[in-house]
């Protein structure tokens, strides 16, 4: 035996957002074609990109493989990981036939997206907006500022898909940002978030608010200043 085996790699699901993340599950396929295979020669190992070498193997579901077809040379073994759970995932395939012919260069399906390093993400942002003051006159109108506290739970955050773009991150999760209304106006507020897999956060209502810290002017005209009236005076 001196045919080395060919692994093919193909996934279900590459529809990939941002070069390597994914918001629904992903279904990877393993195939080998081998006569003298044996499935302890191979080894499949999935870690967190993130704890570099060292890093501990993730529990991931995976089939054992199987013979699905061919003969000789062309035998075809197949095994399935399912990547159903958010995570950071890469994939590394090394392997060897029982007369230690190791495998060829890994082969990608065509049309594969992000095969050894990709990022499952099915959550969505969580979006909130607070304000300090919340005092109106006649529903909608305030007489002092406002300052709006804009706070979104996402682990893979990019300000950039925040259509609010002023957004800076504050740790792995929680990002915030603030707008203050000082001057006076007719204000509308709307903000659209989501994450670098795609998945948008829950629509957030627009709000609508006047800022009026102008007080009315008076004016008075048709009477003369320091003049004595005597009897109805109408400006």
């Amino acid at each position: 035996d001196i045919t080395k085996p060919r692994v093919t790699l193909s996934f279900d699901n590459n529809r990939v957002e941002n070069e390597f993340y994914f918001k629904e599950n992903r279904t990877a396929t393993i195939t080998v074609e081998e006569r003298n295979f044996s499935e302890d020669a191979f080894k499949i190992l999935i870690t967190d990109p993130a704890e570099g070498k060292g890093a501990k193997l993730l529990e991931v579901e995976r089939d054992s493989f199987q013979k699905v077809s061919g003969s000789g040379d062309s035998t075809r073994w197949e095994s399935r990981i399912y990547f159903n759970k958010d995570g950071d995932y890469q994939l590394s395939i090394t392997g060897e036939d029982l007369a230690g012919n190791a495998m060829e260069e890994l082969v990608y399906a065509e049309g594969t997206q992000a095969a050894l390093d990709f990022t499952v993400d099915k959550t969505a942002p969580v979006l909130s907006v607070s304000y300090d003051n919340n005092t109106p006159n006649h529903e909608f109108y305030y007489k002092e500022g406002r300052r709006a506290e804009i706070s979104i739970e996402e682990k893979n955050f990019r300000s950039d898909l925040v259509d609010y773009s002023e957004g800076r991150g504050i740790s792995e999760l929680h990002h915030q940002a603030s707008i203050s209304y000082e001057e006076d106006g007719d204000y509308q507020f709307n903000i659209r978030v989501k994450d670098l897999a795609g998945n948008e956060a829950l629509a957030y209502p627009e709000d609508h608010f006047v800022i009026d810290r102008t007080a009315p002017g008076l004016t008075i005209s048709d009477i003369l200043n320091e003049s004595a009236n005597k009897g109805e005076v109408s400006p």
